[in-house]
């Protein structure tokens, strides 16, 4: 299996044990890593086919570092959307207090194997939005919109295709930009500043008490909120919940009502 900077920036015991599964039964792995040894089949294909024309024109092999060079990157350029698939949270910006933006040395250019003078050309993006042709520019402003911002994805682990293909059908073709109307939003607010009172008269009314506080969690109200609107319009007759201690007062007076 060729090397290159992107194996290198992962664990190469378990980059080998993959391929070796490739190798054997390709649908046995998940479409992330069939794409990624793909980018490295695909280079092997042009690099062959680049030879025989040579030698049919009576041509330098000159043109074979060239062939070789483009199906590496094409196979980095598979492997740049697995790794902020899978390494995008790390970076993203969930402290609005925080006076840097967090970075991953995983994640930059020249990790990934690319340099300044690559961001404009173009590769075939694999699994990623069809399969569409996109610069290499334009693909991390995708993925940082996507992955790097104030709303972090975790998925990767998941063990089950279909259910990380319906997360990525619902975050990458809009790069997650959360469309809520002037009403919506207001319900948001409404629910956390309730939330958030809630603490706050639990904590002066009951100084000293022993309490699993929902403090710095007060969007499990709004999201709880968000369910239940959604449970009305999907036909669900029946709710069942279960929680840990912490919050749990505040679930009963601001999302089920109690008293």
């Amino acid at each position: 299996m060729p090397k290159s900077n992107l194996t290198s920036s992962w664990n190469a015991d378990l980059i080998d044990e993959m391929h070796g599964r490739w190798q054997q039964s390709p649908d046995s792995l998940d479409p992330e890593w069939k794409a990624f040894f793909e980018g490295f089949e695909l280079g092997s294909r042009i690099e062959q086919n680049t030879d025989a024309n040579s030698h049919k024109r009576g041509d330098s092999l000159s043109s074979k570092p060239i062939s070789e060079q483009q199906a590496t990157k094409q196979a980095r350029f598979i492997g740049l959307i697995y790794a902020y698939r899978s390494l995008g949270h790390t970076i993203a910006n969930f402290n609005p207090l925080a006076k840097e933006a967090n970075t991953n040395p995983r994640l930059t250019l020249e990790r990934l194997g690319f340099d300044a003078s690559d961001l404009d050309s173009v590769f075939d993006s694999g699994n990623y939005l069809g399969g569409i042709q996109l610069s290499l520019r334009e693909l991390i402003e995708r993925l940082e919109k996507t992955y790097c911002r104030t709303v972090g994805f975790e998925y990767l682990h998941i063990q089950e295709t279909a259910k990380r293909r319906w997360i990525q059908a619902r975050i990458e073709p809009e790069c997650f930009e959360p469309r809520f109307s002037t009403k919506a939003s207001k319900d948001i607010l409404r629910n956390i500043i309730e939330g958030e009172a809630f603490e706050e008269f639990l904590q002066s009314k009951f100084l000293g008490q022993k309490r699993f506080s929902l403090e710095g969690g007060e969007t499990l109200i709004a999201i709880l909120d968000s369910i239940f609107q959604r449970c009305g319009k999907n036909k669900v007759d029946e709710i069942v919940m279960g929680m840990a201690h912490r919050g749990r007062l505040n679930v009963l007076g601001n999302f089920l009502g109690k008293s």
